[in-house]
């Protein structure tokens, strides 16, 4: 159901302050995406059936399983390049010894589920604002597969983790063309494979696992969702909820993560699209182009900036590079000219759900 006046009536009359945030309000199960009749998941399973236990299958896994989080072990991830290239507030490292560098091991764990998600409830804007994102997500994902997959007639996928120098898309598309029940999909799928190449082994082990991809026959981008918490802080101990809309302008904290995302999946990628989801205010669409000549620069610093464990290298000495702030500028740009959409209206179940769980709605 959309956000219609009604609705808007309703949510009016809730309760907008709390000490514990409802990160789950009126969220979508990645179930129920999976089960959209324009979206391709991945197979079901705990392990994908045949082919060869190469790192090109590690994209076959599904995110937040175990096996999943094994593979992301020791290596730079769209998650952590902030803080490699001593753009966050902590420092990545990066441990050759730990990355898994087959599939032997993985294969052979048993315990593949899906983790829990964090608690529905958070007593603290920031907790709540990373939450919300675990949680919401789905919404996103959903929110692209309506848009995409209307008139624009593009394909919309699920992907693990794609690891650098090897053929993830590729597997992708041969696990989407198996999941695919139209012929026409089908075929989109299987060429989408045969174009697919795997990009350049990285100096530094480095793996993406974007939200999914978006792509037809002539074209394929990374999808990325990013959820807009609606929970600020009051006052001590207090919450608020104040839905300030999805984002008008592109964080350049993104485009690390995104180039990264392009870059790991290889040359047939030739843009990532940024998906900022509000809660009640609609969404706004990114479109960020691939850019090689800063994914090479990005990865030189990546390489000379990750600490490898023991290390005693201060951030003072890693932002004595006197190109780190032409590297902050050209960041900055990319985000500047990515191209938008507004998006007015985001599914979501149709729930009463209070935005507060520590009092009536």
């Amino acid at each position: 159901m959309l956000l219609n006046e009604d609705s808007h009536v309703r949510e009016k009359k809730k309760k907008k302050t709390g000490l514990v945030a409802n990160v789950r309000w009126r969220a979508v199960p990645m179930s129920s995406v999976r089960s959209h009749g324009s979206f391709l998941p991945l197979p079901d399973g705990p392990t994908p059936e045949g082919g060869p236990r190469t790192l090109g299958r590690a994209s076959l896994f599904r995110q937040d399983t175990a096996k999943w989080r094994l593979l992301r072990q020791g290596r730079v991830t769209g998650s952590s390049v902030a803080a490699a290239l001593g753009l966050g507030a902590f420092e990545a490292e990066v441990g050759a010894d730990d990355v898994v560098a087959s599939l032997d091991d993985v294969y052979d764990l048993s315990d593949d589920e899906e983790p829990p998600l964090p608690s529905p409830g958070q007593r603290s804007a920031m907790a709540a604002r990373l939450a919300w994102g675990k949680h919401q997500e789905a919404v996103g994902v959903l929110a692209a597969v309506r848009h995409f997959g209307g008139s624009k007639k593009k394909l919309v996928a699920e992907a693990g983790l794609c690891v650098a120098g090897a053929p993830s898309l590729r597997e992708l598309a041969g696990a989407w063309a198996t999941t695919a029940t139209d012929d026409a999909i089908k075929d989109v799928c299987e060429g989408l494979g045969r174009r697919a190449e795997p990009s350049p082994e990285a100096d530094v082990p480095v793996a993406a696992s974007p939200d999914g991809f978006v792509f037809d026959a002539n074209s394929c981008a990374v999808l990325e969702v990013k959820s807009v918490s609606p929970f600020v802080e009051k006052r001590r101990g207090h919450l608020a909820w104040k839905d300030r809309g999805p984002w008008t302008r592109l964080s350049p904290s993104v485009i690390p993560q995104v180039q990264l995302e392009i870059y790991c999946a290889g040359p047939a990628v030739t843009k990532a699209i940024v998906l900022s989801v509000s809660a009640t205010k609609g969404a706004t669409l990114f479109h960020v182009h691939r850019d090689d000549a800063y994914i090479s620069d990005m990865l030189k610093k990546v390489s000379l900036r990750s600490t490898p464990r023991g290390s005693s290298k201060s951030s003072e000495e890693k932002r004595e590079d006197n190109s780190f702030e032409s590297f902050l500028d050209w960041t900055n740009r990319i985000a500047a000219t990515a191209t938008s959409t507004r998006l007015a209206n985001v599914h979501r179940p149709h729930e009463p759900g209070a935005y507060f769980l520590d009092g009536d709605a």
